[in-house]
């Protein structure tokens, strides 16, 4: 068992009401601002028309739960594993990763901007909402789990060789609820259908373990047993090595092939849509005519940023803001700025046709 810091940077006059200091932190996420504002954040599809698909707070929700299956099933910190999970994500921009492309290209000349940077960045310095210290005085723990998050769409030349048991767990956690979720979303808005996912190995293997009562009925009524059956494949596929003396989660060879398969399809079929890329470079203009905005007149910014200027530079202090908005809020101040007969408001194109579930 990996032994952990439990202490903070600074003295907490909360502490002493929590028994376990990860329950403080896990308090302190679920209650932060950037938490909430994750409700209305986009994981991969514009919820414009439809209630139903993921936003970046029921992804969080998701990791959260099978990280802790996760912990609980190779018999680690299972209160640790869920905290890191809940804050992996609180340093999304709007859009998903649309805003982080655009926003690493704006802010080039102060470090670039990335997500996983930015969720520490949130819970160290931009949270503010105690007297007592900046930031939410999270146990260093936590921190370390956060600063480990990786996955391959995230910092993918980050190797899991760490010793941060929990925050290994959390990435598999987050690897897994994506690749699933994303599935089920592009097939509930009609961007897949049920043929286009016979050639999967992990799908064909899900599918193999159906009770065969069940096997004629159509996809739509097993599809939530599929997905669940293929992430139980790859959460008991999973295991723990010690190549050098150091935890590291792995997963065999056939269900990593497997993985990657899916991650391959999800890429050209779902991410790589011209649907999709169309949205994004809409909501990558938007955002960066936000940005030039700004810089040309600070004085928009809210005066809680504006005080700022004397300790950062405005590029990152308008990065800092604009990351913290929600898709909806961008798009209010958009219009704000540049009136609601725009035509790049006009051409954000809905994902969800009025026919999908």
């Amino acid at each position: 068992m990996t032994n952990y810091d439990f202490s903070r940077q600074c003295p907490d006059p909360q502490e002493s009401f929590f028994a376990n200091p990860l329950l403080l932190d896990r308090h302190r996420v679920l209650h932060s601002t950037s938490f909430r504002r994750l409700g209305y954040k986009t994981q991969v599809f514009l919820p414009l028309e439809a209630d139903h698909l993921r936003t970046r707070l029921t992804h969080t929700l998701e990791v959260a739960h099978l990280a802790g299956l996760l912990a609980d099933h190779f018999g680690v910190n299972t209160a640790l594993a869920e905290v890191i999970s809940l804050a992996h994500d609180l340093g999304h921009g709007p859009f998903g990763h649309s805003s982080e492309k655009i926003l690493n290209l704006l802010l080039e000349k102060v470090g670039g901007f990335e997500h996983n940077h930015q969720s520490l960045r949130v819970v160290q310095y931009l949270e503010g909402p105690y007297p007592w210290f900046r930031g939410l005085n999270l146990t260093h723990a936590t921190l370390a789990g956060l600063e480990v998050h990786n996955t391959p769409y995230d910092r993918p030349d980050a190797l899991d060789t760490n010793s941060h048991i929990e925050g290994q767990l959390a990435n598999w956690a987050d690897r897994l609820a994506y690749n699933t979720a994303d599935l089920e979303d592009a097939l509930g808005a009609g961007f897949l259908i049920p043929d286009d996912l016979k050639n999967l190995a992990l799908y064909r293997q899900s599918c193999d373990q159906l009770d065969p009562s069940l096997r004629d009925k159509p996809l739509p009524a097993l599809r939530r047993i599929i997905l669940e059956s293929i992430q139980i494949i790859l959460i008991q596929s999973l295991e723990i090595q010690r190549p050098n003396g150091s935890p590291m989660v792995t997963i065999n060879g056939r269900e990593l092939q497997a993985l990657r398969e899916l991650e391959s399809f999800l890429l050209e079929k779902v991410y790589r849509n011209p649907q999709l890329a169309r949205t994004s470079q809409t909501v990558q203009e938007i955002i960066a005519k936000i940005f030039h905005r700004y810089q040309q007149e600070p004085r928009l910014l809210p005066t809680r940023y504006l005080s700022r200027q004397g300790d950062l530079p405005l590029d990152l202090i308008i990065g800092d803001y604009i990351s913290g908005m929600t898709d909806r809020f961008c798009l209010k101040v958009y219009r704000q700025m540049f009136g609601p007969d725009d035509i790049l408001l006009a051409s954000i194109e809905p994902v969800v046709g009025l026919g999908s579930i």
